[in-house]
C-alpha cells in the first residue's frame, strides 16, 4: 500500500471513527431519556392508581352507607 492510499485510508477511519463516537454517544442519551421517561411514567401510573383506589374505597363506604 503506498503512502496516498494509507493516508487516505487513515482520513476515512477517523471519519468513521468519529461518526461512530456520535452515533454512540446519541444513542447513550437516547437510553438515559427512554429511562427518565420510564421511570416518570411508572411513577405517574403508581399515583393515578392509588388515586383511583382511593375513590373506590370511597364509593364503596358510600354503597355501604345506602339503604
Amino acid at each position: 500500500m503506498d503512502d496516498e492510499t494509507r493516508a487516505a485510508f487513515a482520513t476515512l477511519m477517523t471519519r468513521m471513527n468519529d461518526q461512530h463516537e456520535r452515533l454512540l454517544d446519541m444513542m447513550t442519551s437516547l437510553r438515559d431519556d427512554f429511562a427518565n421517561t420510564k421511570s416518570f411514567l411508572i411513577g405517574d401510573s403508581l399515583v393515578v392508581g392509588r388515586r383511583v383506589r382511593g375513590i373506590e374505597d370511597r364509593l364503596d363506604d358510600l354503597e355501604k352507607r345506602l339503604p
